[in-house]
């Protein structure tokens, strides 16, 4: 359930991302789409092993690229 909330979540910033103009505003809003499939990505690997297996974020999250 989590993991899918993360995966509506990038998919919004990608259609939000094909209403930009700006070139640089758009490669920051796909960006944040890719932060948020990280994200999801990593709850997937958190379910499927366990929470004992996994840290709590991914390596670089809550940091800029």
């Amino acid at each position: 359930m989590l993991r899918e909330k993360y995966e509506r979540k990038a998919l919004k910033c990608l259609r939000a991302s094909e209403m930009i103009a700006d070139v640089d505003e758009r490669k920051e809003m796909l960006e944040i789409a890719q932060a948020w499939l990280k994200l999801a990505e990593h709850v997937r690997v958190w379910q499927e092993d366990g929470v004992a297996n996994v840290s709590p974020l991914p390596a670089g999250a809550g940091t800029r690229v």
